[in-house]
């Protein structure tokens, strides 16, 4: 399972800058200082994935509800008519099988929540699932491409007034989530 990396901008921005460049397979990766014009703030715990359908890095600035896109040299702030509220610890990956980027809970001021939102390129859409995993923190979701399935492992569930450490695995199928039960 890969776990969803949770970088400063500016990290994100020297490590994509790398990525971009694609050095000769037999050069050795290097470090790059760039200073993009426009920088999201500094946050930790925000989610970010690359939206493989609009050839967009996204990153959910958890803390201020923003939304920053970054094009391999400028980051630039989104602006969409419709955005989930703050929350930290949320997880956010791309399922190539319905061309979605997915974010998913994350922890807000009511405490955490099971809402599931895509991202079209230019705003975020509330999705309906008639089934969501219980309202999780500090998760992991990645896209399988052995099985095809966008899933999401473990992290903090809470029930109540109580938080426990989650074991589940879920998967999801574009419009709803299912709770796998692997050995």
């Amino acid at each position: 399972m890969v776990r969803a990396l949770r970088l400063a901008p500016a990290v994100l921005a020297v490590l994509t800058a790398l990525a971009v460049a694609s050095p000769a397979a037999d050069a050795a990766p290097r470090w790059a200082h760039v200073t993009p014009a426009a920088s999201p703030p500094a946050t930790s715990q925000d989610p970010i994935a690359y939206d493989a359908a609009t050839h967009q890095l996204v990153l959910f600035d958890g803390t201020n509800g923003g939304t920053w896109l970054w094009n391999g040299t400028t980051w630039t702030p989104a602006v969409p008519a419709t955005r989930p509220a703050t929350r930290r610890n949320a997880v956010l990956a791309y399922d190539a099988a319905t061309r979605q980027l997915i974010l998913f809970g994350g922890s807000s001021l009511s405490g955490a929540v099971n809402t599931t939102w895509s991202w079209t390129g230019t705003d975020w859409v509330q999705l309906a699932p008639p089934t969501s995993p219980p309202p999780t923190t500090q998760g992991s979701m990645a896209f399988d491409a052995a099985t095809g399935q966008l899933l999401l492992f473990g992290g903090l569930v809470s029930v109540g007034n109580l938080e426990t450490l989650s074991s589940d695995t879920w998967s999801w199928n574009g419009s709803t989530w299912t709770k796998l039960t692997p050995a």
